[in-house]
């Protein structure tokens, strides 16, 4: 199935990636961002933990896979930066678990550990 997550502000639609609103990575092992696809990070998949993280004031997205950085995946357009972003997820045919970092009552069950603090300089949305 297809599975991608990221960010996106309000005005996206629901194809995350498909529009200059949203940024995905994809268990194929894609960026997108307006309808322009390209290798990053390597494919993910079933028990892998996605970590996706947007520096604001630099107008930077990234991501991690198993607590391991890939870096930065896209320096968004001058346009976007001050909106506000949403995490996002686009899925078909697919199913996963989300979890928002911080102390949760809704603890996620995932084969894979939720584990591994963000990257430095950066805070889990449960804690910011």
């Amino acid at each position: 199935g297809l599975c991608r997550v990221g960010w996106a502000t309000r005005a996206a639609g629901l194809e995350l990636g498909c529009d200059a609103q949203g940024f995905g990575y994809g268990g194929t092992g894609k960026k997108s961002h307006a309808k322009s696809f390209s290798d990053y990070g390597g494919p993910y998949k079933k028990g892998d933990v996605i970590g996706c993280y947007v520096d604001c004031e630099a107008g930077k997205v990234g991501y991690t896979r198993n607590g391991a950085d890939l870096g930065v995946a896209f320096e968004m357009p001058a346009a976007m930066k001050g909106q506000a972003l949403y995490p996002a997820v686009c899925l078909k045919n697919a199913e996963m678990a989300l979890a928002f970092g911080g102390d949760s009552k809704h603890a996620v069950k995932a084969s894979g550990a939720l584990s591994g603090a963000p990257p430095a300089g950066f805070a889990a949305m449960g804690s910011a």
